[in-house]
């Protein structure tokens, strides 16, 4: 099977504290990146929340959800049941998603 990569659902934090979905359940894998740059952010470097069972509306790490770092990447789950969802405390906070679907 070849994986073909696209662009995640989303790229960037709409509005504050206000999570947005950048990939839908069954994907066949994918990956975040959160910039290490304010440039390439577009805001102050800051955290960007990552879960994969639900909506992050809190901007805290927790059982479900993953505080990146400036830099770091998270790999996205394998045809997951539950779609993945990015927060962050500023609006315009821009980060990395590409989403691989199985052909």
């Amino acid at each position: 099977m070849a994986l073909v990569p696209s662009a995640g659902l989303a790229t960037q934090i709409v509005s504050s504290g206000q999570a947005v979905m950048v990939a839908p359940a069954g994907i066949s894998g994918g990956y975040l990146v959160n910039p290490s740059s304010p440039a390439d952010q577009g805001v102050s470097v800051e955290p960007l929340y990552v879960d994969i069972v639900g909506e992050c509306s809190a901007l805290v790490a927790n059982v479900t959800t993953v505080a990146l770092g400036p830099g770091q990447k998270f790999d996205l789950p394998i045809n997951s049941i539950k779609s993945v969802w990015v927060n962050a405390a500023s609006a315009g906070h821009n980060f990395t998603c590409v989403i691989f679907n199985g052909v």
